[in-house]
């Protein structure tokens, strides 16, 4: 216990003791941060106040925002040793009080015995009613209700910014209800309540639905589906009956247009369902890749109207938005849930095979050819993989480093890179390879020879005296002649056959830069599918999960874009390895995979995991990390200004400490 007779200062939390005019004052800890989230109710406030002149008990007030609570006495045995007490008399202090959900001020006043007051400087706190899932993260209903909490107290200043925003774009919004009516005046009633109202309501149904409108008293339009070229706003929102627009999105969307107004397609989060089994979709920025999977860009989403005139006579909703991101690459994702749809995602009824056709056409628009296939999630809904064939078969350099290590795995003892080889030339269908092998001067001639004899390899040894992987890399890079270089551990096996087909079918998009694939531990559990900055740090998503799990919104089974993949099976085009200067040599060891990606990144191509491209990786199971504090100090120092938020991990609303795509509120965002 510290304790002072010195003047009230502020120090860190309720830990310290105080005193001021004589008094001797000690407060319990409640909290050692300004700022503090307390889960539980009712909350104390206790400690101790003497003043030593009189030897009597202190009067203690306790004030909670405007409520004042009157401290009980209480019996301490914690008292300084060298004060003069009264055993006769209680010392110390207690309030226990229930406080409502919020921010408040908290200040404790000490009036001594001339009835003079002495304050604690005032404290903020927060109160969640559940605990916390981790050290890092909130629920979502506790993020969803302080969310609501301070926007709440911005509502006036919000009110003021649309008055005076200089831009005020006319939201043309389709409410289709031609397949159910259901939910239909909740979805009319969310568009009443919108603080934005520069709005042009239609409803898209067969059926006469005039008292519903009437009802809600907004002034309605009726379509039908070809009537939607005589919308007149400057961006249209589609959504379906029962989807419930949250009161801030347009809100939201004209503020984001007014403070970029080139922006062409905006579109936020959103969720399913209600109470505890709701569910919601925190995505990622702007993903190309990823919506080759499925729409997720979803209903929350408002497109420019001047576009999408352009595609009004595609098949259906993920047709339409296929074809809309085709023309404009102005695209802007905010990260909050906007809307939420009555039913769960299971119950949402999807025409599977008309998606199936409309990711067809984008092959073929795109000049990709190939097969699509339909996978029905047992989470509710579906996504879609493809196989596509590949228009030309261009020569990929295989560069693998090794220390020409043999392990033991499993009762098998393997010569690594005798065993890589081997497994890439049994089987492999793709056969436009190269492979470039980085020894250390270790690799004897019979184990060298043994291994030309399972396929014709290229020789180049690193001389230096100081491992760096990312410097045998360079150096094997080097004297690669491919169009692609395949950075590739010696630890790997090869899981499907097709794993480079799948992987360079990627690069049939101009947009993309690096390919990574999924990697298994040899006890069939994820070791990468991904790799995320969390709080700036690089780590792998959903690592020792299942192999067969989808993950959240078929992260795990179908491609999807990342920061970085790692470099244990990576692919990018030797053109762009060299024009970025290949691998960073101050990161000898670490980072240096994260490194390559996000330079790659500043040219404004994207990093994509294609799980269709499987195997494992043995020893990483039972490797130790290691970091160098240099590297982690480069790394930070070189990337300070990118790093701060994962544009495809959203910090806000996914958990951090692992990375799991489990949804949950960081406190750092509070």
């Amino acid at each position: 216990m510290v304790e002072t007779t010195a003047s009230i200062q502020n120090v860190s939390g309720f830990a310290a003791a105080k005193a001021a005019n004589g008094l001797r004052i000690h407060l319990d800890p409640l909290s050692d941060k300004r700022f503090r989230f307390v889960d539980r109710m009712p909350i104390k406030i206790s400690g101790w106040a003497i003043d030593p002149r009189t030897s009597s008990a202190v009067k203690v007030r306790v004030h909670i925002g405007k409520r004042v609570h009157e401290a009980a006495a209480v019996a301490r045995d914690d008292l300084p040793k060298d004060i003069v007490v009264d055993k006769s008399q209680k010392y110390g202090f207690e309030v226990v009080a229930k406080v409502p959900f919020g921010i408040h001020r908290l200040k404790v006043e000490f009036v001594d015995s001339a009835g003079r007051s002495v304050f604690e400087p005032s404290l903020l706190f927060i109160r969640t009613e559940l605990k916390f899932l981790s050290k890092y993260r909130v629920s979502r209903r506790h993020r969803a209700r302080v969310e609501e909490f301070f926007r709440d107290a911005e509502l006036e200043e919000i009110r003021r910014h649309i008055a005076i925003m200089l831009v005020r774009p006319v939201f043309s919004i389709v409410v289709d209800a031609r397949r159910s009516a259901k939910g239909l005046d909740a979805t009319l009633r969310s568009l009443k309540e919108q603080l934005y109202q520069n709005l042009e309501v239609n409803l898209l149904t067969a059926a006469d639905d005039n008292a519903v409108a009437e009802t809600q008293g907004l002034h309605i339009k009726r379509l039908k589906t070809n009537d939607l070229e005589k919308l007149k706003g400057d961006f249209v929102i589609f959504i379906d009956s029962g989807t419930v627009l949250d009161r801030y999105a347009t809100y939201e969307f004209a503020s984001a247009i007014n403070a970029s107004p080139d922006l062409d397609l905006i579109y936020a989060d959103e969720s399913w369902g209600r109470g505890r089994r709701s569910e919601s979709f925190i995505k990622p920025d702007w993903s190309p890749d990823y919506l080759e999977t499925f729409n997720y860009i979803g209903s929350c989403a408002c497109f420019r109207l001047s576009l999408a005139r352009q595609c009004f006579k595609s098949g259906n909703a993920y047709h339409f938005v296929l074809r809309f991101t085709e023309l404009t690459s102005k695209i802007l994702h905010i990260p909050k849930i906007l809307c939420s749809h009555k039913f769960s995602r299971a119950a949402t009824t999807e025409d599977t095979e008309a998606n199936r056709r409309a990711l067809g056409d984008r092959f073929t628009r795109t000049k990709r050819g190939g097969v699509v296939s339909v996978q029905k999630s047992e989470k509710g809904g579906h996504y879609y993989t493809h196989k596509l064939t590949l228009q030309r078969q261009p020569l990929v350099s295989i560069v693998i480093p090794t220390a020409a290590k043999i392990i033991e795995d499993e009762g098998r003892r393997i010569d690594l890179i005798k065993n890589c080889v081997g497994q890439i030339r049994q089987k492999s269908t793709y056969k436009n390879i190269e492979l470039i092998i980085v020894d250390n001067d270790d690799l004897s001639s019979e184990r060298a020879a043994e291994i030309r004899e399972l396929e014709e390899c290229r020789f180049i040894t690193y001389r230096k005296p100081k491992i760096n992987i990312a410097s045998k890399l360079n150096l094997g890079a080097s004297i690669a002649r491919g169009e692609f270089l395949l950075l590739l551990n010696d630890d790997i096996e090869l899981i499907n056959p097709d794993w480079i087909e799948r992987m360079l079918e990627h690069f049939e998009k101009p947009h993309v830069g690096v390919v990574g694939a999924k990697l298994l531990y040899s006890n069939r559990t994820v070791q990468h599918v991904g790799v995320v900055l969390a709080r700036g740090n690089p780590d792998h998503v959903s690592r020792f999960s299942k192999r067969t799990d989808e993950g959240y919104f078929f992260s795990a089974v179908a491609a999807r874009n990342f920061l970085a993949v790692t470099g244990a099976c990576m692919m990018t085009r030797r053109s762009v390895y060299e024009s970025v200067g290949g691998y960073t040599e101050d990161l000898a060891i670490s980072f240096n995979d994260v490194d390559y990606c996000l330079k790659v990144g500043k040219l404004g191509l994207f990093s994509v995991c294609a799980p269709q491209a499987e195997l494992y990786h043995l020893e990483s199971r039972s490797r130790k990390a290691v970091l160098n504090p240099d590297e982690w100090l480069y790394f930070h120092t070189q990337w300070a200004d990118t790093i701060t938020i994962d544009p495809f991990y959203n910090e806000f609303g996914l958990a951090i400490n692992p990375p799991t795509f489990v949804p949950a509120s960081n406190k750092r965002f509070f």
